[in-house]
């Protein structure tokens, strides 16, 4: 109990989350060096920014006093704060639980979210893969159809992608599925995007060579004031900043920026024998 002047303070007083929360520090305070500290459900009852405090502290007591901490959770703010390496999903499939290491929140919540049954779920290393290949499928009428049948997930790093695809291709997922990772990478487990290069390289590159297609009618601005923008984006080394810096001065978002440059790619960039390809290899591993 906590004496104040204007009257007292206690556990009867508080929530059951900051009830359990205190009563876990006070736990944690004594915890020796070296520990296995197991704790399940870590967020419950707690408001999103105090699930993310405490898992910051967590990570800090693991790194000070050197305990090894297992915790259990359904929250994506708990996700968000954990560094790639400690998130492991533990996917229910025919032959048992497989341990996928590293997945993105995104990809964890949507396994425990609503039960969606596409024909084949395809995995791709993050969002801007995913636009990208939903519209190379959609720039033809042959193989649009195919997007009904699908769910893309984008899932994290390419190693995730190839780890999933791994899982698929041994039958121990509960689902069909294929992997795709972005160009710059290669794994023997996944197929690969259009190119060699990051797809944020290959659309920007590829729609300078063909002096930005009709990218002017698309986002109604002048071609002098949008060939200027986009070629000032492209000298800044991390291409993932591309589409939001053109979007900070065209008064869009990052995803219509990119979902434009892509739709864009498809239909002048596009060759028939890439999208055709990519076409084949999810209708096989539907098949």
């Amino acid at each position: 109990m906590l004496q104040r002047e204007w009257g007292e303070v206690s556990q009867f007083h508080q929530g059951a989350g900051e009830d359990a929360t205190l009563d876990l520090f006070r736990t944690l305070q004594n915890v020796p060096k070296n520990s296995l500290l197991v704790i399940d459900e870590v967020e419950a009852s707690l408001h999103p920014r105090a699930q993310r405090r405490l898992t910051r502290f967590l990570l800090w007591l693991a790194r000070q006093r050197r305990v090894q901490i297992i915790l259990s959770t359904h929250s994506p703010y708990v996700l968000e704060e954990l560094p790639q390496e400690a998130r492991i999903l533990l996917l229910p499939g025919p032959q048992g639980l497989s341990v996928v290491y590293g997945v993105s929140p995104e990809f964890a919540m949507s396994r425990l979210d609503d039960e969606i049954h596409p024909d084949i779920h395809i995995f791709v290393e993050d969002r801007n893969a995913e636009i990208w290949l939903r519209e190379i499928l959609a720039s033809s009428p042959s193989t649009s159809e195919i997007i009904r049948r699908i769910e893309i997930n984008p899932v994290g790093p390419a190693n995730v992608v190839g780890m999933l695809g791994a899982l698929g291709k041994a039958g121990k997922l509960p689902y069909k599925s294929i992997s795709f990772t972005d160009g710059d990478h290669s794994n023997v487990d996944s197929y690969k995007l259009p190119g060699n290069l990051a797809p944020e390289r290959i659309v920007f590159n590829d729609l300078k060579a063909t002096n930005w297609g009709s990218l002017t009618a698309r986002f109604g601005i002048g071609a002098g004031t949008l060939y200027a923008i986009l070629e000032d984006v492209i000298l800044e080394p991390d291409h993932h900043k591309w589409p939001a810096l053109v979007g900070d001065q065209v008064a869009k978002s990052a995803t219509s920026v990119w979902e434009i440059l892509c739709t864009e790619w498809s239909r002048s960039c596009l060759s028939d024998d890439v999208r055709d390809e990519i076409a084949t290899a999810i209708l096989t591993a539907i098949r």
